[in-house]
């Protein structure tokens, strides 16, 4: 998804993004399987991203398979504990082959990361201090080579937003990874005007940003 601004807060005031419907008055019909999740969330609809089923991606990853191909591939889940829903998950990354799995509402404490155990996959977390819920991770291929990496280092934390970030060493490029996930209850500027700061610590535009919506798959 190709968003043409340079910041979050121009796209508010051009009246193009409806980013959180539960705070409008009215709201698109939610969970249509028909429907392009983008139509949720925007007054435009002429967005170039491709949606697809879960069954329809397991048989293009079976056929990329068989003629050879080597995939990365990155999903996001609002899980909602993550510890509740391990043997889901486990099918999924059985059936899917998901080289990294960006989790919210991890719903985990501080010291409970060791406990997030999946054959094949390291978890990396990152539990909400102050109150029970929350919480953001990630589920990655132990053959992968990564690294915790902290755009906002030396700087507060944010207020609006939970978020985690790692850098993942491929063959030919590193990418940094993000799982973002906002709570409810806080105001839209606020956080409008936190996750500028963050892209511009991580030195992108929206642009250049790559971003999957929180309801992709939730459970």
């Amino acid at each position: 998804m190709n968003l043409k601004y340079d910041k979050v807060q121009d796209v508010i005031q051009a009246s193009e993004l409806m980013v959180f419907p539960d705070e409008l008055e009215t709201e698109a019909a939610l969970n249509d399987l028909n429907l392009d999740p983008d139509q949720n969330y925007f007054k435009r609809d002429n967005w170039s991203s491709d949606y697809i089923s879960k069954l329809a991606l397991e048989k293009k990853i079976t056929e990329e398979e068989i003629s050879g191909k080597q995939n990365f591939s990155v999903l996001h889940i609002n899980c909602r504990s993550v510890l509740s829903k391990l043997t889901e998950i486990k099918e999924l990354t059985e059936k899917l082959q998901i080289s990294i799995l960006a989790l919210s509402e991890t719903w985990l404490d501080n010291d409970e990361d060791d406990t997030v155990k999946l054959t094949g996959y390291n978890f990396v977390g990152r539990a909400r201090t102050e109150e029970r819920g929350g919480g953001v991770g990630f589920l990655i291929k132990d053959n992968l080579n990564f690294q915790i990496y902290n755009p906002l280092k030396g700087k507060s934390e944010s207020k609006t937003f939970e978020s985690l970030f790692i850098r993942v060493k491929l063959r030919k490029t590193a990418p940094i990874i993000g799982i973002i996930y906002r709570p409810p209850g806080h105001g839209l500027k606020d956080f409008n005007d936190e996750f500028e700061e963050l892209t511009s610590c991580l030195k992108i535009t929206l642009q250049r940003l790559c971003c999957l919506e929180t309801s992709i798959l939730t459970y």
